[in-house]
């Protein structure tokens, strides 16, 4: 089946939804395999993926939607079932069903599978920014003649590779700003913690150490500074979820909430599917209030519900950081009015519950890596440390923010906090790569200031003849006497001597 015929020009999809598929498919026709789909976190990737399955399963393509996670694969096939769509799963505990067109995969279970399987024609990567690992460059290995499309918000990876080693092009979707103008996201509020923690910096290339990071916040009172802030903006009704570094953290951040009357679960990886299901639905209902979660939430987990997401694991990822705080982003829209219209959505969201959303950053993610809303440019390309550091200070904070030292709000960078109209003091921030810049002038400067005085001082010394001459020299600069002596001593001796 050739896969160009499998994504059709109808649709059900947001006006920027169809114009992203319809530039993957132009793509498709000049040639290219793999075209990486940049749409913002919330802004509907797994919509455009289930619009492009039907496409296909109504044309007899044999496509697959590839991911990394468990509970990612068990949301996607219930998803695109959902929708009507008939789906098989390709993963351990799973009888795989050849008949059936439209294949959720984990990516583990893939490898060894290749020669069982029926070839694709089309294939989705889920989190795209995972696509240079060795499975999935195995799966391309495997299949060189699918078709790919590879699904993120963040082509970006932290130890600064380019996905251009996979994929040949990138069509971008729409800025958050512009999803935050058009209702289609929230804006955000942004809070800080008024305590600077010294964390260890991260490796070169890698993230932060996790184990020292808990020790840090174990012993600062950030939990209660976290716990206190979200009790303060959703005393009675409101729900949160909170990113912590391990089991034993979340149990102690966990504690914190309940001690001061929020009531809160914990959520890891390994939690069963229908206890976690059955978390999900006490969340839902307030039941519960706080979902303490280790590392299993930041990527495909969706509840429009989440008024607030806060951050207590430290990260040098941009990616993850995004993707926690875009958990919160979502809009509830009151029901009434017509969403097809901005005027629709953006007068369903001031009618409803949630008119923005909340971000407690307990550990300086947003100082590194900015907030929600801010805009970003992105490339297939690899980032050289040049370009990273054009945009950070020396102590690794964006310039595109500021905190505010009243309210501790972070905002975009602005004489004027907008949340509490606190006037900033004039901006010193400097980017790192500037700082660095100054540095090698001001060697370049203390070098050739110090030729220059050695130069001067040779030229003064040039002309002594009498001891006194030497003690006049000492006495202008500072020396003590027995430095003429000696001078003169060897001055005279160079004389006998010639």
């Amino acid at each position: 089946m050739n896969v160009l015929t499998c994504i059709s020009g109808g649709s059900r999809l947001r006006g920027y939804q169809s114009d992203l598929k319809i530039r993957a498919r132009n793509r498709f026709l000049e040639g290219v395999r793999r075209v990486l789909v940049q749409l913002v976190t919330g802004g509907g990737k797994t919509n455009l993926a289930e619009d492009i399955l039907r496409d296909a399963e109504a044309r007899g393509s044999v496509a697959w939607f590839v991911a990394h996670r468990d509970n990612l694969i068990t949301q996607a096939a219930r998803r695109f079932r959902g929708a009507g769509l008939n789906v098989g799963v390709i993963k351990a505990g799973h009888k795989y069903q050849r008949e059936i067109l439209i294949q959720v995969a984990s990516i583990q279970s893939l490898q060894s599978r290749f020669g069982r399987v029926q070839a694709p024609d089309l294939i989705f990567i889920d989190e795209t920014h995972h696509a240079l690992s060795p499975s999935y460059l195995k799966l391309f290995e495997a299949f060189p003649e699918a078709r790919v499309i590879g699904l993120t918000g963040t082509p970006w990876l932290l130890d600064g590779r380019g996905l251009d080693e996979v994929f040949e092009v990138m069509e971008t979707g729409p800025k958050p700003s512009w999803m935050i103008e058009q209702g289609f996201l929230l804006p955000s509020r942004v809070f800080g913690s008024r305590r600077k923690l010294a964390m260890v910096s991260p490796t070169n290339g890698g993230d932060f150490d996790l184990e020292r990071a808990e020790q840090i916040l174990s012993k600062s009172e950030v939990c209660g500074d976290a716990v206190e802030m979200f009790r303060d903006r959703f005393p009675e009704r409101g729900r949160g979820i909170t990113f912590t570094c391990s089991v034993a953290h979340a149990r102690q951040v966990a504690k914190a909430y309940i001690a001061a009357g929020v009531p809160a679960e914990i959520l890891t990886g390994e939690t069963p599917e229908l206890e976690r299901e059955a978390i999900i639905e006490r969340l839902v209902s307030q039941e519960t209030r706080q979902l303490v979660v280790i590392d299993c939430a930041s990527e495909g987990f969706d509840l429009p519900e989440l008024d607030c997401a806060t951050l207590m694991r430290p990260s040098a990822s941009l990616t993850l950081v995004l993707q926690q705080m875009a958990r919160a982003i979502r809009p509830v829209f009151a029901p009434g009015y017509d969403l097809e219209t901005r005027e629709g959505r953006l007068s369903a969201i001031l009618a409803s519950s949630k008119t923005h959303a909340t971000i407690i950053d307990c550990c300086s993610n947003t100082l590194r890596h900015g907030i929600p809303e801010l805009d970003h440019e992105w490339s297939l390309e690899a980032q050289d440390k040049k370009t990273r550091a054009a945009s950070k200070t020396e102590d690794g904070e964006t310039l595109a923010v500021r905190q505010c030292l009243e309210c501790y709000a972070v905002h975009p960078s602005a004489p004027v906090c907008p949340i509490c109209d606190h006037e900033h003091p004039v901006e010193s921030r400097i980017p790192k790569a500037r700082a660095e810049e100054l540095r090698e002038i001001e060697k370049a400067e203390l070098e050739r200031l110090q030729k220059e005085r050695q130069t001067k001082r040779r030229q003064e010394e040039a002309g002594q003849k009498t001891l006194e001459d030497w003690l006049q020299i000492a006495r202008e600069r500072g020396y003590k006497p027995g430095w003429a002596y000696q001078r003169h001593k060897l001055r005279q001796g160079r004389r006998k001597a010639a």
